[in-house]
């Protein structure tokens, strides 16, 4: 006895990636009507997923939305602090001059409100011109560090004098009599180095100091 090739009376449905999909078939073959009811049971399993696909594709392009929003607000307040950083170095600005600073002049750029001095305009507040320390006989513009150098912060003592003892002893008030009168011993000289270095890499020099504190 022979075995005889199967009658292709029905087709598989095939199953294509990544959904369901089905072969139509014809309708003489037999057995249509259970067929019919597992293509509409596929169609029904189809309808779900394709919701899911459309709900992952919405949440991703409210996601993207949100993401380009936050990303502008970011590139905008970045700008606005750049404008404002130009703005606050050109009411800043000094150029350096030739003839040395004396301790006098020193004194009108403590970052505090004078209305003589014409490169503050009335309006600014305190400490938005240039605020000069004096270290090591170079005088540096710290505007950049001005919430450290004005008026009622926590360096102020240092700004509009030559400020060389105190950095080199990183005193934050007034020597005494006696003190001043001492020479600064090899640690304290190096600290007022490591200072000067700090200035150098960060403010802009100015001048010179005409009678630098003795050291």
């Amino acid at each position: 006895m022979t075995l005889q090739p199967p009658a292709p009376a029905l087709l598989v449905p095939a199953v294509s990636a990544p959904f369901l999909r089905a072969v139509p078939v014809p309708r003489s073959c037999s057995g249509g009507r259970g067929v019919k009811r597992g293509l509409a049971t596929r169609r029904v399993l189809e309808d779900p997923m394709q919701a899911l696909l459309g709900l992952g594709a919405a949440w991703w392009a409210v996601s993207a939305a949100q993401k380009a929003l936050q990303q502008r607000r970011v590139d905008a307040a970045e700008k606005q602090r750049l404008e404002s950083l130009e703005e606050r170095r050109q009411r800043a600005y000094l150029a350096r001059r030739k003839e040395p600073w004396t301790a006098e002049e020193l004194k009108r750029y403590d970052g505090a409100m004078d209305e003589e001095m014409i490169f503050i305009p009335k309006h600014h507040p305190s400490g938005d011109g240039p605020i000069l320390v004096g270290c090591d006989g170079l005088v540096f513009n710290v505007w950049r560090s001005s919430h450290f150098y004005a008026p009622g912060c926590e360096y102020h003592i240092l700004a509009g004098r030559d400020a060389a003892r105190l950095l080199a002893k990183n005193k934050l008030e007034e020597e005494t009599e006696e003190e001043a009168k001492q020479e600064l011993s090899l640690a304290e000289r190096a600290s007022l180095q490591a200072w000067l270095l700090k200035f150098k890499s960060k403010h802009e020099v100015v001048g010179t100091l005409d009678r630098p504190n003795k050291l």
